[in-house]
């Protein structure tokens, strides 16, 4: 789902699945039992808007006080604002059909009646609405259940402090709560991965695996920690823990059980600085890049791939080289033909996407009629009068005999 800035309202989107048929490669036709489909509202949240949250996600059947609603609106709190709520299921949960959000608060929170329908149904899910005139509603989803089995999830995640270094060990620490109905097994296994998104998938750089060697008791929470080693991707992730991943535990529900992502960085194990023998080069020379890389320790980084870049009017291109026993790199930069201009020059460790200017040069030459053909139509005998532009693309003056 796309999170714009447009104030469009609810949005309906079709989901179309099939099952893929080997034989032609292609999907089950529509209307047949091997093609269904399931409409998915998005619910605007620009312009005035409510949110609601559930706390604990997961509540025993026949509880007064089972948990909470919190209806939180995004305007002014100059006035009061008087919002009705709306369950899907009045058989599991139950909630007052109107609430007033007081002056000066922006929040309030509901208490959840969940009930007891005497017979055992399992797990259910169960929605809750906000709405409100002149508001986006809130809406959000709980499970109110007669099953007592455990529910583990995430409360809280730090680590030490970043950049971390790569091929360093780093520490964690972690809270894993239980908000179901009984105790934990011994042995629930937790993974730590990096990633670029919120989501734990299969893109992610696994960290770490630590298993929980008690049971975390109903209600209770346990504190767990360790250390890892940074792995040698330099750049900016996000640090997520996930308690049992792959679901090998039973548990009440599954979809709460990876932690808020934690920010962090790693800088790389070596840096490379870069540099060119000359400063000005005719058009087809090969340009010469010369450098070395060190550790943090200033120890030379020997035998490791440089990422040597060269930059010139947004265009950035990339020359690999590796390095010898003293941290040495040589590299060899070939430009088009016809190519000339002023050209920075860098190295680093490679996919960093770096920028900084470490050295600069200039290819000789230039740019008659911004680079296109001159045409002319004329009459014999006429006598043909004009102009051409011709433009210096190096930051070197042509002004030598």
């Amino acid at each position: 789902m796309v999170d714009n800035a447009l104030v469009d309202g609810f949005r309906d989107v079709v989901i179309n699945a099939a099952v893929q048929i080997s034989g032609c490669g292609c999907g089950a036709p529509p209307s047949t039992a091997g093609n269904v489909s399931a409409t998915l509202v998005v619910a605007d949240n620009d312009g005035p808007s409510l949110s609601v949250t559930v706390n604990p996600a997961t509540m025993a059947e026949g509880l007064a006080n089972a948990g909470t609603l919190r209806v939180q609106r995004n305007t002014s709190t100059t006035e009061a604002l008087a919002v009705t709520l709306f369950s899907t299921d009045v058989n599991e949960l139950t909630l007052p059909s109107s609430v007033i959000i007081p002056i000066g608060a922006s929040f309030l929170d509901v208490p959840i009646t969940t009930v007891n329908d005497g017979t055992p149904d399992g797990s259910k899910q169960v929605f809750v609405q906000a709405s409100a005139g002149g508001f986006s509603p809130g809406i959000t989803w709980c499970i109110v259940t007669d099953v007592n089995q455990p529910d583990l999830i995430v409360t809280a995640l730090s680590a030490s402090s970043s950049p971390w270094a790569a091929l360093t060990p780093f520490t964690w620490q972690a809270t894993i709560a239980n908000t179901g109905f009984a105790n934990s097994v011994v042995g629930v296994p937790v993974r730590g991965v990096l990633s670029q998104n919120n989501i734990v998938d299969a893109n992610d750089i696994v960290v770490f695996d630590y298993t929980i060697n008690t049971p975390v008791s109903a209600g209770g929470s346990v504190q767990i920690s360790g250390a890892a080693i940074a792995p040698n991707f330099p750049g900016a992730h996000k640090l997520l823990i996930q308690v049992n991943p792959g679901a090998s535990v039973s548990e009440l529900t599954y979809t709460n059980n990876t932690s808020t992502p934690l920010n962090v960085s790693i800088a790389p194990s070596y840096t490379a600085m870069a540099q060119v023998a000359g400063t000005s080069f005719l058009r087809g020379s090969t340009i010469p890049v010369t450098g070395t890389a060190q550790r943090p320790d200033a120890s030379p980084a020997a035998n490791e791939s440089v990422e040597v870049y060269i930059l010139t009017n947004g265009l950035r291109r990339e020359v690999l080289a590796t390095t010898n026993a003293a941290g040495q790199f040589t590299a060899s930069f070939v430009p088009l033909a016809n190519e000339s201009g002023h050209y920075t020059v860098g190295a680093s460790f490679p996919g960093m996407q770096q920028t900084t200017e470490q050295d600069a040069f200039d290819i000789l030459g230039v740019r008659i009629n911004n680079g296109q053909y001159p045409q002319f139509v004329v009459l014999i005998g006429d006598t043909l009068t004009g102009t051409l532009s011709v433009t210096n693309p190096s930051d070197a003056p042509l002004d030598q005999p």
